[in-house]
């Protein structure tokens, strides 16, 4: 496992690679930073800081501090620990960019081309973001530095804070850790976080009352009539009734996003079945619902997006549950979830190739684009550690790691430019077909 620490300067990764070093060292090498080329590492801290910030041109820049970056990353041990990880150069490289006059859009997009030209791939498998305290000045005591100097300093270091904080809100950072305590507890935080993956979560009964779900009224009143008619449909053999998708990250979107019901009973029946697809019928509001009895659930008979939103009730990202309680049996790793993952994607590409041979209709156009977004979710989920939790992060994140271009944000308030949707959808499967 390759692991990186991120985060602004001084906020301790070197401090801590030095302590996980001298505590671990045993089990984990640390490697520490990357190498620039000999003239650039001899200048003196001012010639070096008129390099960084003035001389260079952006993509000699870039070239500089990517070629590096291939050459010191090429040949990492499965047991290493970076100082900085590939988040904390590329909020460098960003917002030196913005400072050299380039905007924050273009920035970005040289970034990602010279990330490309170099072949820069993501190798952590963990990454965790390092941060100080609220009342971190920006500044670097330097009595070499000239006021000014000082002050675009402290402008740069404020701009890798505005990248870093883009890539934790999309879900980019597999942990978030303060370094205000001791050098000896943050250690221990970061050792205690690389076994997440094989903590087991186990089924709880806190329920929600409907009024804490973020839904307009109509929807409100139509999740109430389907509880009321599941209780009296199944009766004690009803065990738990979640909701799952957009509802239960309060993300709906009206008029754009479906109501997805999970039922966990005793009992499987064909004719409670059946009813209950023929009340959901009365609806204008979509509604999916999956049944699972007990005996697949301890057996774990679950598909791979009923397990998802099991899995995220009990570790706590989502609060979903509305009747009953998850049972203390059904305990879920994040590893269980990867290897529940791995036949969505054949399975989902293959569909989704059968319906672009057809055509796009205007039927199909949606279900496209939810199955184009599923693709690159489990793709995440899957090469990355990453669990997006919504249409917006997905897209930001895939567009981040993979180079892909996608859709356009703005599709997460359905203002689709559907034309787009076919191009969008070929992109993504061509470039996680083609992964070695």
């Amino acid at each position: 496992m390759i692991i990186s620490l991120n985060g602004l300067d001084d906020c301790g990764k070197t401090t801590q690679i030095k302590n996980i070093t001298k505590k671990y060292g045993d089990t984990w090498f640390a490697y520490s930073t990357i190498k620039l080329s000999r003239e650039i590492e001899c200048l003196s801290p001012c010639c070096f800081h008129e390099w960084w910030f003035n001389t260079s041109k952006c993509e000699e820049f870039c070239d500089e501090i990517y070629s590096s970056i291939k050459a010191g990353f090429s040949n990492l041990r499965n047991d290493t620990i970076l100082d900085k990880g590939i988040a904390t150069f590329d909020a460098r490289v960003w917002a030196t960019l913005v400072i050299k006059g380039l905007s924050k859009k273009d920035a970005y997009e040289l970034l990602q081309k010279k990330k490309k030209q170099h072949g820069i791939q993501i190798l952590e498998q963990e990454r965790i973001l390092l941060v100080k305290n609220e009342r971190y000045n920006y500044k670097r005591n330097n009595s070499d530095y000239s006021p000014d100097e000082v002050a675009l300093y402290q402008r740069y270091q404020i701009l890798q804070k505005t990248f870093l904080k883009w890539l934790y809100n999309i879900g980019y950072f597999t942990h978030k850790i303060s370094t205000s305590c001791s050098i000896d507890e943050t250690t221990r935080a970061i050792i205690d976080s690389i076994q997440w993956k094989d903590k087991r979560f186990s089924g709880n009964s806190t329920c929600i009352q409907l009024e804490q779900l973020k839904l307009p009224k109509k929807e409100l009143q139509q999740l109430d009539k389907i509880l009321n008619y599941v209780r009296c449909l199944f009766g004690d053999d009803l065990i738990a009734l979640l909701v799952g998708g957009s509802i239960s990250r309060n993300q709906y979107i009206q008029n754009w996003s479906d109501m997805d019901i999970l039922l966990l009973v005793r009992y499987y029946s064909f004719e409670q079945n059946q009813q209950l697809s023929g009340f959901l019928k009365q609806f204008d509001i979509k509604t999916g619902y999956t049944i699972f009895s007990e005996y697949e659930v301890e057996n774990r008979l679950i598909d791979a997006k009923s397990l998802y939103s099991i899995y995220a009730y009990n570790s706590g990202r989502i609060t979903s549950l509305l009747y009953g309680a998850v049972p203390s049996s059904l305990s879920i790793s994040f590893e269980n979830l990867k290897q529940k993952n791995k036949m969505v994607i054949p399975e989902t590409i293959h569909k989704l190739k059968r319906l672009l041979d057809d055509g796009i209709t205007e039927q199909s156009q949606k279900e496209i684009f939810k199955l184009t977004v599923l693709v690159m979710k489990v793709y995440l989920i899957d090469t990355y550690n990453i669990i997006p939790q919504s249409y917006r992060s997905v897209m930001e994140l895939f567009d981040y790691l993979t180079g892909v271009n996608t859709i356009e944000a703005n599709v997460v308030t359905h203002e689709y430019n559907f034309s787009s949707v076919k191009e969008f959808s070929i992109k993504v499967i061509s470039y996680v077909s083609n992964q070695k």
